[in-house]
C-alpha cells in the first residue's frame, strides 16, 4: 500500500483554519494572529548609543576636523593629539609599539567626528595636559568601547596605548 495525500475536497478551506486572502497578518496553529517573529524586535526599540553606526553596521561618514584648544589660544587636532600620545613615554616594547600604533593609525580613517572628539578629550587629559593617570585614560577608554558599536578591533589597541603612559 503506497501513501496518498488527501484530496482537496477533504482539506478544510483556507478561511476556516483563519486566514482570508484580504487577511494581510500572519496566523499561527498555537496563539492566533503573530505581531513578532522571533528574532524581530519590538516596533518603539531603538538601540542605544548607536549615534556612531550606520543600521548596516558601518562607520557614519564626517568630514570635519576635530579640534580642541591647547589653552594658549591655539587649536589641537584630532592627529596632533594622537601623535603626543604615541610619542609620550610609555611601558611597552618597541614591538608592541609598533603594532598598536600600526593599528591605531590604520583606524583613524574611519573614525566618526563623535569618535575623535571623545578620544582627543581622553588623549589630551592623560598626553598632553597630565591632568589624569593613565588608569583614568583606560577607563574612560573601556567605557568608549562599551558606547560605540564597532571599535573594539582598534580601540583595544588605544586603551593599550593610554594605560602604559608611564
Amino acid at each position: 500500500m503506497s501513501y496518498q495525500p488527501p484530496s482537496p475536497q477533504t482539506r478544510p478551506p483556507l478561511q476556516s483554519r483563519g486566514t482570508s486572502a484580504s487577511d494581510s497578518s500572519s496566523q499561527s496553529h498555537q496563539t492566533g494572529v503573530i505581531k513578532e517573529h522571533w528574532n524581530d524586535l519590538p516596533a518603539n526599540f531603538t538601540p542605544a548609543g548607536s549615534r556612531s553606526v550606520s543600521r548596516t553596521g558601518t562607520p557614519l561618514p564626517s568630514n570635519d576636523a576635530c579640534t580642541h584648544t591647547d589653552g594658549y589660544g591655539g587649536q589641537l587636532d584630532f592627529e596632533t593629539l594622537l601623535s603626543a600620545l604615541l610619542d609620550s613615554p610609555t611601558s611597552l616594547s618597541p614591538t608592541d609599539l609598533k603594532l598598536l600604533t600600526s593599528k591605531v593609525q590604520k583606524a583613524v580613517g574611519g573614525m566618526t567626528l563623535d569618535q575623535r572628539n571623545d578620544l582627543s578629550y581622553i588623549f589630551k587629559a592623560v598626553a598632553v595636559d597630565r591632568s589624569q593617570t593613565p588608569a583614568w585614560g583606560r577607563e574612560r577608554v573601556v567605557e568608549f568601547m562599551m558606547r560605540e558599536k564597532g571599535v573594539a578591533s582598534w580601540a583595544i589597541a588605544v586603551r593599550k596605548l593610554v594605560e602604559n603612559i608611564v
